[in-house]
């Protein structure tokens, strides 16, 4: 069996308009315990697809809270699930700060990041020939933000974020394939003062990623929710932000994979 994806940190995979602040350990990948090779069809065009009940496919996860000063705090209210079967995901994230000087010693601000990395691994495929192949990672979300933050001027903010990633691993080469590099943002919401809630039920996206891919080669399906609640406060400010995917009926779940010739 070839070995397993290697272990990547959160950094090379968060898009660049993040803040650099964010600082997280790197994703820990579940053992992939069944393999499922895909043949090819009886047509012109190749084409993979896997959907729930899923098989060959194996959970990630990775999480971080990350806080710094005397008033800042964060929590998984719901600690993260990973269902490899079904495709679903669970979780809710909340981080607040106050700011209080004596605290916030050399940096100038606190702030809490409450970061989950969920995902899924597999299943594996060859291809008949080499060139470009085209993948698409399909997500259905149900979730809610809820958003504070108070203080003169932008001494404070909250942000909310649920990022998709989708990638190729080369078992052959034992490499992570980024392909264009794209990702989809079913979430990104940043207040620097007041609030906002919002939410949205049963929002489906797909995330295409174009790979060229070498006949032989035995690859892995890889994708990762990115799902963050951030709070930071300087001067007399105050914020709070939560995430909620795992309750009230809220959740993620990966519904799709596929695969086809460009």
């Amino acid at each position: 069996m070839p070995a397993g994806p290697r272990l990547r940190t959160p950094q090379a995979i968060r898009p660049k308009l993040f803040p650099r602040r964010w600082r997280t350990p790197a994703l820990v990948a579940a053992a992939l315990t069944t393999l499922l090779v895909a043949s090819p069809l009886a047509s012109a065009t190749y084409s993979v697809e896997s959907s729930p009940p899923f098989a060959g496919v194996a959970p990630l996860l990775s999480t971080t809270i990350s806080t710094v000063g005397c008033h800042s705090s964060g929590e998984f209210p719901l600690a993260p699930r990973v269902n490899a079967t079904s495709g679903f995901v669970h979780e809710r994230l909340r981080a607040s700060a106050r700011y209080c000087a004596g605290g916030a010693v050399g940096y100038g601000y606190d702030y809490a990041d409450v970061s989950g990395f969920p995902g899924f691994y597999g299943p594996n495929f060859t291809v008949p020939a080499t060139g470009s192949y085209t993948a698409t990672y399909e997500w259905v979300f149900s979730y809610h933000a809820s958003l504070n933050a108070s203080g003169p001027g932008t001494s404070a903010s909250a942000l909310a974020v649920i990022f998709i990633y989708g990638f190729l691993f080369d078992g052959t080469n034992s490499t992570v394939l980024d392909g264009n590099g794209g990702g989809a943002a079913p979430l990104f919401h940043e207040i620097h003062e007041g609030s906002w809630s919002g939410g949205a039920a049963h929002l489906v996206v797909k995330l295409e990623n174009s790979f060229t891919l070498v006949t032989g080669h035995l690859y892995y399906f890889e994708t990762v929710l990115l799902t963050t609640a951030e709070a930071i406060a300087n001067g007399a400010g105050t914020a709070s932000a939560s995430l909620n995917l795992g309750s009230h009926g809220d959740h993620a779940r990966l519904v799709a994979l596929d695969l086809v010739s460009s």
